[in-house]
């Protein structure tokens, strides 16, 4: 189809677009049969295949790698003696004030755009391209 004009450009692209979304969610829908963690082993070199010993052990190898297994009071207190790191009042108060619209723009614009999610779900891309806050 021959487009004339600049609303039939507008709909070239738009197709386009469309077509492009179809063929990565096909894609992704596919991938998605494959990303299956069909079998781990344990400790003991025991093959767990069940989805509810899968469960148990990532379960149970996240509990132990995020749990403390205690600590030394005072070998940290010399530590961070040792470290001199005490703030005086001109860099407290620095600190202590608040950001300007221009070092959050600056912060923004260093993103990658498409990288790190932030916990609203939206990338940088969307807070470099869409807020109002952020345009010259």
């Amino acid at each position: 189809m021959k487009s004339i004009g600049s609303k039939g450009l507008e709909f070239d692209g738009l197709r386009l677009e469309i077509e492009t979304q179809i063929f990565f969610h096909k894609h992704a829908s596919s991938r998605r049969k494959f990303n299956r963690i069909k079998y781990l082993k344990n400790e003991e070199g025991v093959v767990v295949n069940t989805q509810d010993g899968i469960a148990e052990l990532v379960i149970s190898y996240f509990s132990d790698l995020f749990s403390s297994q205690g600590s030394d009071i005072e070998a940290a207190a010399s530590i961070f003696e040792s470290l001199g790191l005490e703030l005086d009042d001109p860099e407290i108060n620095f600190l202590a004030q608040d950001f300007t619209a221009d070092e959050v723009k600056k912060a923004v614009f260093q993103l990658l755009g498409d990288k790190v999610v932030g916990l609203d779900g939206l990338n940088a891309f969307f807070y470099q391209k869409k807020l109002v806050c952020f345009r010259d």
